[in-house]
């Protein structure tokens, strides 16, 4: 579903906020286990067990580069 993009504001519909929320759960999970030692292989396993379709090894890599800009930044 494209979302049009305002100059000011936002035109989010309310009824995918729910799917956000969900997301954002979801990176904190796996950027968690990443800091815990969990390799991007096993975190195919774990998002599946958590009732996901599972996750690429590139999309965890990702995931797991947005801690290190934080922790570059908190430095």
């Amino acid at each position: 579903m494209r979302i049009p993009r305002l100059r000011t504001g936002s035109c989010f519909p309310s009824f995918l906020e729910q799917r956000r929320s969900v997301e954002k759960a979801l990176t904190a999970v796996i950027q968690e286990a990443c800091v815990h030692g969990v390799s991007t292989r096993s975190m195919d396993n774990l998002v599946q067990a958590m009732g996901g379709t599972g996750i690429s090894k590139s999309q965890v890599s990702r995931l797991c580069e947005e801690i290190d800009e934080r922790v570059d930044a908190f430095l």
